[in-house]
């Protein structure tokens, strides 16, 4: 008679862990749906500005630290530049990165065998829903930050091959190549992100025993090898691409913005709101209980657990309810939420399992959790940024960290009901923690589904609110007529319009954003102009805002021998609140009125006097 009540607690749990896979598979579509639709919504004149300018042109910028603008480049011309297809080609790259990942952490290093393939397979896509957490903003469009992701799960897919694999299968060896092409990628994109990301896999290496000097060498050599082949690609020689990489980097110190290394070392403290820590905790404890239920063999157990699940639920969506902000907007400790499920999985180990699955958790698998646990503060490491809020755009890691808590269970038959609240939980919260780039996408006027006028951007389908098309197809009209064809190089001296540029196919000379509103704006401004040819310069238009709270002085100009009475204004107009986000500004695009060959003269002079 038990072996008959185990045997149909069995085959119910099976229906119901087939159950949670069906709805973890809708709410995985729903997830790649919503951010498709998403990808043609919307456009930040400043962030995303600056993306596109440097996908565009990469190559008129002679300094930078983050090459993303290279990599993606081609990528940008395959597309035509739409920027609609450059967003969902990114989400879906960074989907299917993630995918594979969680499906080798699944498979090989938890160990997990399904009944079918399709569920291992099911799983891992929705726990690689999670990786959506680094759109969190609403900046889809490919960018430093997209390309340090990818370039993290590959590194980590490498390391799992290499830890869970015998020395010298054909598996291992794909590793260690993966963590080379990892590292290459991760310090095209960030190199701070690439220094964190070299340490932590150096100690992992070490802590698992997988130390393998030939191993370590494929590695190395795969980066070092790419590596070369970029900086020839990109600059023509290595000494040519080490000295971009330093201008890069003087004029990040020039900027005085918080993104040097000496910055980068710090440890911001995690401070959630009493609401967030209740809701952190509510995680763990629900998705604890939710397992428990769906475990036991008896029904007080199911119907005690379960009931407290849902209580606990309940206390967390009635403690959020006047605070808001922890999903309804980007805040810094939203994405932190999904910490509570590597706590449920460290409370299931020790309550199903006990000190013996404790001690079934190999030398491996420790060291991968640990790597896990740090990498989301590698991928902020280096940020100006709250390191708490910029980590949660890497908390898939944090999620899969979970399943590495839970893998001692994996041989057990009811793993599959470890690990259903696992999955439902995860994307439950991706969703709220992503929820902001739906509700209040960033810089933009309101939410997503309010952005109804189509625009066409540089041949780009958008769909945007209709202030902001407005402005730029008036702006776009009226920079023609004033006579500004697509090519030329315009100054901006707002600070924080570089979608303007883009929108009406300039090019902006020295680097693709001035930043304006930093302490050294000034002087990363005139380092940046410095390292411009002086008969660009001597051609180019300025745009300014003569009131705008980021601007950049006039000043400036003098660094290539300009004074603001060697322009003349030739088209201007209001900027709306629903593109400033403050107060409507006026703006002016004015024309150089100085002989070329007098100008570029006196670009010479100012820069010999400078010495």
């Amino acid at each position: 008679m038990p072996e008959c009540r185990i045997d149909h607690h069995e085959e119910d749990g099976s229906r119901s862990a087939t159950a949670a896979l069906v709805v973890s598979g809708a709410l995985t579509l729903s997830v790649v749906v919503a951010l498709v639709w998403l990808s043609g919504r919307g456009l930040d004149l400043t962030d995303e500005g600056y993306y596109l300018l440097w996908l565009s042109e990469p190559g008129r910028y002679a300094a930078s630290t983050s090459q993303f603008g290279f990599v993606y480049h081609p990528l940008h011309v395959l597309l035509g530049g739409d920027v609609a297809l450059l967003r969902t080609v990114n989400v879906l790259l960074v989907l299917a990165l993630a995918w594979v990942l969680a499906h080798q952490v699944l498979t090989r290093l938890a160990g997990w065998r399904p009944e079918a393939r399709w569920q291992a397979l099911v799983c891992s896509a929705g726990l690689a829903t999670t990786a959506t957490g680094v759109f969190s903003l609403g900046l889809l469009t490919p960018s430093y930050n997209s390309l340090s992701l990818q370039g993290l799960l590959v590194a980590v897919t490498g390391v799992v091959l290499v830890v869970s694999g015998a020395a010298g299968d054909r598996a291992t060896w794909v590793g260690w190549v993966l963590v080379g092409v990892g590292g290459w990628l991760t310090f095209l994109a960030k190199p701070t992100t690439a220094l964190a990301l070299a340490v932590l896999v150096a100690v992992v290496l070490v802590a698992a025993g997988t130390v393998h000097l030939r191993g370590l060498a494929v590695a190395a050599l795969t980066a070092a090898g790419l590596l070369l082949l970029t900086a020839i690609a990109i600059d023509g020689s290595v000494a040519a691409f080490v000295r971009r990489l330093r201008d890069g980097t003087d004029l990040l110190a020039a900027l005085d913005g918080g993104h040097g290394l000496g910055a980068a070392l710090r440890w911001d403290a995690y401070e959630p709101s009493l609401a967030q820590a209740g809701v952190l905790v509510a995680v763990a404890a629900g998705t604890a209980l939710a397992t428990l239920a769906g475990v036991a063999h008896d029904v007080r157990t199911q119907v005690t657990c379960g009931l407290g699940a849902a209580l606990v639920v309940g206390l967390a969506v009635w403690g959020t309810r006047g605070d808001a902000d922890v999903f309804v907007v980007a805040d810094p400790f939203s994405a932190s939420l999904l910490l509570g499920l590597p706590l449920a999985g460290l409370g299931l180990l020790l309550l199903l399992g006990g000190r013996p699955a404790v001690r079934r958790i190999t030398r491996a698998q420790w060291a991968v959790a640990g790597l896990l646990v740090l990498l989301p503060h590698g991928f902020a490491f280096g940020t100006n940024n709250d390191y708490w809020r910029v980590a949660g755009q890497a908390a898939v890691f944090w999620v899969l960290l979970a399943v590495v808590l839970v893998a001692p269970l994996a041989g057990r038959p009811r793993f599959r009901w470890v690990l259903a609240p696992l999955l439902l939980g995860a994307q439950v919260l991706a969703v709220l923690v992503v929820l902001p780039a739906v509700v209040a996408p960033y810089r933009q006027p309101g939410p997503a589904w309010q952005l109804d006028a189509p625009a066409t951007v540089r041949g780009s389908g958008l769909t945007l609110h209709p202030a902001v098309a407005r402005h730029l197809g008036d702006t776009t009209a009226a920079v023609r007529a004033a006579g500004l064809e697509e090519g030329e190089p315009v100054l901006d001296l707002t600070g924080r319009s570089p979608g303007l540029l883009h929108a009406w196919g300039a090019h902006a000379p020295g680097q693709p954003w001035l930043f304006g509103g930093y302490p050294g704006s000034a002087e990363h401004a005139a380092a940046a102009l410095a390292t411009v040819p002086c008969d660009e310069l001597a051609r180019a238009w300025v745009l300014t805002e003569p009131r705008g709270p980021r601007r950049l002085p006039a000043s400036v100009l003098a660094t290539f021998g300009a004074t603001p009475r060697d322009f003349t204004v030739a088209a201007s107009w209001t900027a709306p609140r629903e593109v400033t986000r403050d107060a409507p500004q006026p703006q002016q695009l004015r024309e150089p009125v100085r002989d070329p060959a007098a100008a570029e003269e006196a670009c010479r002079r100012a820069r010999d006097g400078s010495r």
